[in-house]
């Protein structure tokens, strides 16, 4: 396993989102509530994208 951060493309984008808002006034735990949440909704994506992508691969 890779020692570096982000490990991987879900990481990456939950990084970038939390680094792109409005951070005046968060709390360490802020941060890892946002980054926790966004990297939540962004596997949840991916894996909803993928799941569709194969269905529509046996559909044709």
């Amino acid at each position: 396993m890779s020692d570096t951060f982000p490990t991987n493309q879900s990481e990456a984008l939950a990084f970038l989102y939390v680094q792109n808002q409005d951070l005046n006034n968060k709390t360490p735990e802020d941060l890892v509530h946002m980054y926790k949440d966004a990297l939540m909704k962004i596997r949840a994506e991916a894996k909803k994208m993928q799941d569709e992508e194969r269905a529509t691969r046996y559909i044709r």
